[in-house]
């Protein structure tokens, strides 16, 4: 079964894996927005099993959308992001 990207985020189907690519010098493009000449991509991964690589605007957006808006899980949240970058090497 396809997965509709647009249509389906955020919802709670899909998940932010903390996983994330340092892409250097060859920058990559976000598969929610398009935007282009990102360094930094992270994965998120859908129930079906399809996957989707964003930029840090886009995963910072999806995860805010899918839990409680309150300032201590905001900086958890921004804490996630920012373990899986260094874990990407950046």
């Amino acid at each position: 079964m396809s997965v509709d990207v647009q249509k389906s985020v955020p919802s709670a189907d899909w998940v932010f894996t903390e996983h994330a690519v340092d892409h250097g010098d060859v920058r990559a493009r976000c598969d929610l927005c398009g935007r282009k000449n990102l360094r930094f991509r992270f994965l998120l991964r859908h129930a079906a099993g399809a996957e989707m690589w964003v930029g840090s605007g886009c995963v910072g957006r999806f995860l805010m959308s899918v839990s409680p808006p309150d300032p201590a899980t905001q900086t958890a949240l921004r804490h996630r992001v920012a373990r899986a970058k260094r874990g990407a090497g950046g």
